[in-house]
C-alpha cells in the first residue's frame, strides 16, 4: 500500500491524532522523569507452551500504591513472533501470557503515569521440547515402553506416575477414553508436556478423555507438579452435584503446591469441582472450557497467578456457589474470562481472604461481583490494591433475585474503570465492615452504567456514610427503563441522608423517563446537588446518544458523533478505554472513547501510534 500524500485527508486526521497524543504524553523513552518502569518477570525462559508472570508494582515511582491510578499497556509479542497468538496485548500492573509456539518474545510495557510516558522490555525464550516422548492408547499394554504409536502404554495413571519424569512428553490418542483414579503426580518436577496426538492408524478429531470412574472418595482427578503442562485433553467424572448433597464425585485438575503450570485448552464437566484459581505460584489456566461442575474456582493462598481467557458456564444446579471465588493471596492476573452460570444468588466473581494486588481485565461477567470479606463483619480479612478495568458486567433481568448489585466492596484502595455495567438495579455499592472497617479510597472511572429494564430501582453508585475518599468521573449512565422507578438515585447514601464523603464531577446522566427537578443524588435534584456540596459542577443531564443499546452489535454503547459524552471528560488515569485503545487528549465520558470511530481507523491503531 503506498504512503499516504500530504493533501490526502487521512493524512491529515493522522496527523492530528500524532500532535494531539504527543501532546498528551510527550515522553516517548525508555524513562521519563522519575518514571523508570520495572518489569520483574517470573521466569524468562522455558519449553513451550510457556506461561509467565509479570509484575511491575515494583516500579520506584509508583511503588507506593500509586500503580493503581497509572495504565500499563502490554505487547507480549512485539516483533510478531507468533502473529496469531491469542491475547497478545493487555493491561495491568500485574500480568501474564501464554507463549504458545517456540521462539524469541519481547515484550514490551509502557506506562502512563503522571502525565509521563516511559517504557521497559524484557526478552522471553520458549524452547522446543527436546526430551524423551510416551504414548498412551486404549488398545496399549503398561508393559510396552510407549515410545512409539505402536507400542503404547495403556493407563492414565501408570504413564503419569511412572513415565513421567524432568523432559518428558505424555501423549494421549485422539478419540479414546482413558479410565482411571485419583493421580497424585504434584510431588514430580517437569517440564513435562501432557497433551493429545493424532494416530493415522485410528484418526479422530475428538480430543482425548481422561474419566474418574471414583465416587465420594477421589478430591481430584490429576495433582499435577510444578513446570508441566496439561492440555487438549477432556477431563470428566460421572456426574456434577455439591460436595455435601451426594454422591461427591472427584474433581478435574489440581495444582496442588506446585509453581509455573499450566493448565491449557483442556474441557473439564461433570465434576463436582474444578479449583481454575492457582494455588501454588505463577501458575496459569487458559483457554479451558468448565461446564457442569459444582466448585469452579478457589485459592487459599499462592502468589502470582493467572485465570486467561476461560469460559465457564452451567454449574450444578444444587449448589448455587459462586462461580469463580479467589480467596487469599496476592498478585493475579483475572483476564478474558467469560464467567456466567445458570444460578442465580451467588457471584460470579469473589474475592476474599487477604489478598492484594489483583487485576480484572477485560473478562464477561454476569451477576455480581464482591470484594469483601467471606464472613462480613467477622473474619478479620482484608482486600485491597484491585482494580476492574474493561469489564462487561451482564445483569439477569429474567431470573428471580438476578438484579442483584454489578459490583459490591467491602475493601480498600479499589479503581472501578473502563467498565460497561448493563442492567442491574445497583451498580456499585460501597460498604461499611465492623472488622475490615468502611470502604475507602474507591475510584469509580469512565464506566459506562445502561438500565433497560429496571423499573423498581435504579442506582448507580450506593454507599455507606462511614465510607470515604470516592471519587466519581467520568462516568456515563443512562437510564432506558421504560417508566419512570420508584426509587431512583445516581449517588445514594444508604443512611437515607445526604451523606457523601467523596467527590462526583465531569459525569454524563439521562433517564428516558426521568421528571425535571427529579430526586437523583441522595435527597437532592442535580441542582441542589450542585448547590449544596459543589458536586458535579461540570456534569450534565443529556441524552449520550449511543450507537447501539445491544450487547454484541457493532458500536454497542459507543457514542455517535453527535454525542455530548465526545471531549467532556476530566484528565483521570484511565488512558485506555474498554476496548483498550488509547484514549486522545481530551477524554471522553464513559467507556468507550470516540475518536476511533471518528476517524475511521483499525481499532488497533492508535495504539500503533505508540510503538
Amino acid at each position: 500500500m503506498p504512503p499516504l500524500s500530504k493533501n490526502h485527508p487521512k493524512f491529515n486526521i493522522l496527523y492530528l491524532i500524532v500532535i494531539l497524543l504527543s501532546l498528551t504524553f510527550p515522553e516517548n523513552c525508555r524513562a521519563a522523569g522519575d518514571l523508570e518502569v520495572v518489569i520483574t518477570p517470573s521466569r524468562t525462559q522455558g519449553v513451550a507452551p510457556l506461561s509467565v508472570f509479570f509484575d511491575a508494582t515494583g516500579t520506584p515511582s509508583l511503588a507506593d500504591g500509586s500503580y493503581l491510578d497509572a495504565t500499563f499497556l502490554w505487547n507480549f509479542d512485539k516483533d510478531k513472533t507468533d502473529p496469531g497468538g491469542n491475547y497478545r496485548e493487555a493491561s495491568g500492573f500485574v500480568a501474564a501470557h501464554v507463549f504458545e509456539k517456540p521462539g524469541t518474545y519481547r515484550v514490551r510495557l509502557t506506562v502512563f503515569a503522571q502525565g509521563q510516558k516511559a517504557y521497559e522490555e524484557v526478552v522471553i525464550t520458549a524452547l522446543p521440547f527436546s526430551g524423551t516422548t510416551y504414548y498412551v492408547a486404549d488398545n496399549g499394554l503398561d508393559t510396552n515402553t510407549g515410545l512409539t504409536m505402536d507400542d503404547p502404554v495403556l493407563t492414565a495413571s501408570h504413564a503419569l506416575l511412572n513415565l513421567a519424569v524432568p523432559n518428558t512428553r505424555i501423549l494421549f490418542r485422539k478419540g479414546d477414553t482413558f479410565y482411571t483414579r485419583y493421580v497424585p503426580a504434584s510431588e514430580r518436577p517437569g517440564p513435562v508436556v501432557i497433551a493429545g496426538y493424532d494416530d493415522p492408524n485410528s484418526p479422530s478429531d475428538v480430543a482425548p478423555v481422561i474419566y474418574n470412574t471414583g465416587v465420594d472418595n477421589d478430591w481430584a482427578t490429576i495433582y499435577i507438579g510444578s513446570d508441566w503442562r496439561i492440555m487438549d485433553l477432556r477431563i470428566r467424572a460421572g456426574g456434577c452435584t455439591a460436595g455435601g448433597l451426594g454422591p461427591r464425585y472427584p474433581g478435574g485438575v489440581g495444582f496442588g503446591n506446585s509453581s509455573h503450570s499450566l493448565i491449557y485448552r483442556l474441557e473439564q464437566d461433570h465434576l463436582s469441582g474444578q479449583w481454575i484459581a492457582p494455588y501454588g505460584q505463577y501458575n496459569t489456566v487458559a483457554e479451558c472450557h468448565i461446564h457442569d461442575v459444582s466448585g469452579t474456582g478457589y485459592s487459599s493462598g499462592g502468589d502470582g497467578g493467572a485465570v486467561i481467557g476461560n469460559w465457564v458456564h452451567d454449574k450444578c444446579e444444587d449448589d448455587p456457589e459462586h462461580v469463580f471465588r479467589l480467596q487469599g493471596g496476592s498478585r493475579y492476573f483475572i483476564a478474558f474470562n467469560t464467567f456466567e452460570g445458570n444460578v442465580v444468588n451467588y457471584d460470579a466473581l469473589t474475592i476474599r481472604g487477604n489478598t492484594e494486588k489483583v487485576v480484572v481485565y477485560r473478562n464477561q461477567l454476569d451477576r455480581v461481583t464482591g470484594i469483601c470479606p467471606q464472613v462480613r463483619n467477622y473474619y478479620e480479612e482484608y482486600q485491597h490494591h484491585c482494580i476492574l478495568d474493561g469489564n462487561l458486567f451482564i445483569g439477569k433481568a429474567h431470573l428471580p433475585n438476578g438484579r442483584q448489585v454489578a459490583v459490591g466492596l467491602h475493601a480498600k484502595d479499589i479503581v472501578i474503570r473502563n467498565n460497561i455495567i448493563y442492567d442491574y438495579g445497583f451498580g456499585i455499592s460501597i460498604s461499611d465492615d465492623s472488622v475490615v472497617g468502611p470502604s475507602q479510597r474507591i475510584k469509580i472511572y469512565n464506566n459506562t452504567f445502561i438500565n433497560m429494564t429496571q423499573d423498581s430501582s435504579f442506582y448507580f453508585v450506593s454507599a455507606d456514610p462511614a465510607c470515604t475518599d470516592i471519587e466519581v468521573r467520568n462516568n456515563l449512565i443512562l437510564d432506558n427503563a421504560g417508566s419512570t422507578p420508584l426509587y431512583t438515585r445516581i449517588i445514594r447514601d444508604r443512611s437515607g441522608g445526604d451523606t457523601f464523603n467523596g467527590t462526583s464531577d465531569y459525569n454524563l446522566y439521562y433517564g428516558s423517563a426521568w421528571a425535571p427537578g427529579m430526586t437523583l443524588f441522595c435527597t437532592l435534584d442535580l441542582t441542589g446537588w450542585q448547590t449544596a456540596f459543589g458536586h458535579d459542577m461540570n456534569s450534565a443531564m443529556l441524552d449520550p446518544q449511543l450507537q447501539s443499546l445491544v450487547i454484541g452489535n457493532a458500536g454497542f454503547a459507543a457514542p455517535l458523533k453527535t454525542s455530548p459524552a465526545i471531549d467532556s471528560g476530566d484528565t483521570v488515569g484511565a488512558v485506555l478505554d474498554y476496548h483498550g485503545n488509547l484514549r486522545d487528549r481530551n477524554p471522553d465520558v464513559g467507556a468507550i472513547e470516540f475518536l476511533r470511530h471518528a476517524a475511521g481507523l483499525p481499532a488497533s491503531y492508535l495504539q500503533l501510534l505508540f510503538e
